[in-house]
This record gives C-alpha cells, structure tokens and sequence, in this order.
C-alpha cells in the first residue's frame, strides 16, 4: 500500500503510522459477535446514571484481544489534513473487513436513535449500551470517526461506555479518528468529566495518538471565481449551457470537499429507510440533480436528516417550477429551509435566477414582498417575478421567505462563515 501526500508537511512518523495499521488489518480476524442475552433491567434512572458513570462499572474490566490492532488517534488544527489522511485510509482497509466512516455528530445521533428503539422494545430501565455495541460491531470491523469530539453530558454517558465494549476481545473493533484536541483535552469542563477519564485512557490505550502539525491551512484555497448560482444567460437555456454548467458543478463540489474523496451512489438511511446520495464525500458535501432531490416523496425530516449528515450541497439542474408541479416546489423550499436553518453551504446550476424561477401558468397573483427580499434584483419588480403558483398566505410567505434566505445564501459572508471548521 503506498499513500500519496498533499505536502512535504505531511511527516513521515504519520504515514508509517498508517503504514503499520494497514498491515496489522491486513493479518486480523475480527471476533464473532455473540448477542448479549442480558434482559432489561429494573432500576431508576438515578441508579442507571449513577452505573454508566461508575469506575466499578463492570464494562471496565473488558480487555482488549492481544491481537487487537491498535488504531490511530490523528489530531490537529483545523484544515490541516486530517480528515484527507483519513479517506486515504479508508480506501485501503482490506476487502476481509467491513468498514464505515462517519461523522461523530452523524454517530452519536445514530447512538441515540438506536437507544430509543432498544428502550421502546425493553423499557426505559434497559442498559442499552451492550446492544448497542453488538449492532455497531457487526456492521463495522474498522470505523472511521471524523471530528471526535465529547461536549454533551448524555454522550459522554454512553460513550464511556460503547468504547470499552468495541475495544473488547469480544468485538474487536479498530478506530481510525481524527479531532481537533488531543484526547487528553476531551469533554474538557465537562459535567462529571472525572467519570469521562477512563474512557479517553482507552482511546490513548487503543490506539496511536498522532499529532498533524502544519503551517497551511487547506481549507482557505481559493474557491471557484464564479458566483455559486449559476444561470444560463438571457436568451440561452440550461442545456445550451450544459458544459459550462457541469464545470460549475464540478468546480464547486471539488471546493466544497477540499480534498475529500468523492463516492458515488451511497446509501444514507433515515429512519430505516435508505437514501441514495449520488455524489458525497462521506459527512463532508453531496450533489444531487434537482430531480433526484425533490422529485422523490421525501418529508422535511428526510432534508433535515441530509443536513445532519452534510453541511455542504451541490444541486443541479433545477427547472422553472410550475403551478402544475407545486409538490416539487414545496419540497425544494422544505430543503431549504434545512439547509438554511444548518447553515449549510449551497451552490446551483438553474433554469433562471430565483426570483424568476417561479412561474404561474394561470392569471398572475400579485403580492407585496417582505422587507428583506424587497432588494431583489430590481426592488420595483414584483418579487414574484412572472407571477405566482400559490394562493394560501403561508404559501406565499413560504415562498418570499425561500427567496430571502436564497439571497443571502448565495453572499460571500455566508459562505465564508465557518467554512474553515472541521
């Protein structure tokens, strides 16, 4: 296995690092997971707290296999590298083990969803943590956290917890994280934070901890020189412009991942219920056409779960949006409405410019617009530009509020805003 670098910054102590792990993998037999046969237990809340955070909880005494590979803890500043290193790794992991690489937020929100189904199955008294680990493990021999970080109390609890059990002989899991503290420096001021210790003790056990020192932040490269919403000019179509609208697309997905590599045709599931991202770089960025977005029954909680998984969008190919199709309309604003309540980061390729996208093909409705979308374009317009397709006054204000928050999505501050945190 050999491992590119983007820059002679890039240490060679990190690249052995991964050298070694790789090689380890290679040699590893994973451990059969055998269920738990634990039954729930009957105990207050109180008792359940106070035994997640017990240093005699018995999950502490699990020991690691003696071939268990020892992972790699990588941190460093922001834009440094880290989560490109990572992805590197992940396309190696050899063909015997299954793999999954995710976001910790996207984890942890994975965490407590199976949690509620265990305790809606056995009752609020169950210790999840066991099942939880015997799920996790089989879906996963190695498992790729980006942005490992602990602020929350509640995942704190059950983190402890998961983690002695995936290192156990029993499970066998391997990590691959990356952070921006180093693990000592975990859950720092942290609601009983001295109860948090012995897991970053297994984290610091289990695998090797790198620091990724470098003066370059990749992340502040330069983006594309064009805006991010594209539109063919007046007189041409999209498809008159197809090239040049691809290579916006491109331009702005490349940038959007800063180096990430890009999978195709991955399976999110929400809810039980898969989601195919045609373009991603796994909770980084994902390209959809308009089509495959809003052209599929998905509910305001499918987009909000999308932007739970990615902050940065790449849509293509939108229409003019027609009073015959208003089901695609409202879907496009439910999305971005996630989108904007997430402050995720958008770029287009459409028909027409926004304020002109809408179009009525029955008698025009005129309306006044709010204050701020009243700078559109020409302030004197009508805001819905060849008219509108609705007729409720929550449409219409679902519709002038779209048009605001596309306004000020597609600012230089808004794309500029957090854009360099991992």
């Amino acid at each position: 296995m050999r491992y590119g670098h983007r820059n002679t910054d890039v240490c060679e102590e990190i690249l052995a690092s991964l050298e070694d792990l790789h090689t380890s993998l290679e040699k590893y037999q994973p451990p059969v997971i055998v269920p738990t046969d634990e039954k729930p237990k009957q105990s207050s809340f109180g008792g359940l707290f106070s035994k997640m955070f017990s240093s005699k909880n018995r999950v502490e005494s699990l020991k690691p296999a003696p071939d268990h590979p020892k992972g790699i803890y990588l941190y460093g500043d922001v834009g440094c590298g880290k989560t490109f290193l990572m992805d590197m790794f992940y396309t190696t992991v050899p063909k015997h083990l299954t793999k999954k690489r995710i976001h910790f937020h996207a984890f942890m929100q994975d965490v407590h969803k199976r949690s509620h189904r265990l305790h809606m199955e056995h009752g609020p008294d169950y210790d999840t943590a066991p099942a939880i680990a015997d799920e996790i493990a089989k879906e996963a021999n190695v498992l790729c956290f980006d942005e490992f970080q602990v602020t929350d109390v509640a995942d704190a609890m059950i983190l402890r917890r998961l983690i002695s059990i995936l290192y156990s002989e029993t499970h066998g899991v391997v990590t691959f994280m990356t952070s921006n503290r180093k693990p000592d420096d975990l859950y720092m001021n942290g609601v009983q934070r001295a109860s948090f210790i012995p897991c970053i003790e297994a984290l610091k056990q289990e695998n090797k901890v790198v620091y990724l020192h470098s003066t370059i932040d990749y992340r502040k490269i330069a983006r594309p020189s064009s805006g991010s919403y594209f539109f063919p000019p007046s007189g041409k179509t999209l498809s008159s412009v197809k090239e040049d609208a691809d290579k916006h697309a491109k331009q702005w997905l490349d940038y959007f991942c800063q180096g990430a590599s890009v999978n195709e045709n991955e399976e999110l599931s929400i809810w039980g219920r898969p989601l195919v991202v045609p373009k991603s770089a796994p909770g980084v960025a994902a390209q959809f056409t308009f089509d495959q977005l809003c052209g599929k029954p998905l509910s305001a909680a499918d987009y909000l779960e999308l932007t739970r998984n990615y902050n940065r969008f790449v849509v293509t190919d939108i229409p003019l949006l027609s009073i015959r199709r208003t089901d695609l309309t409202r879907r496009f604003i439910t999305f971005l409405d996630a989108a904007y309540e997430s402050h995720s980061k958008l770029a287009v390729t459409a028909e027409r410019p926004f304020e002109h996208l809408f179009i009525d093909e029955g008698p025009i409705i005129k309306s006044e617009a709010p204050k701020d979308v009243k700078d559109l374009d020409d302030p004197d317009s009508d805001f819905l530009g060849d008219g509108t397709m609705f007729s409720g006054e929550e449409e219409k204000f679902a519709f002038s509020r779209a048009l605001s928050r596309l306004k000020q999505m597609s600012s230089k501050q808004w794309l500029d805003d957090g854009f360099d945190r991992e």
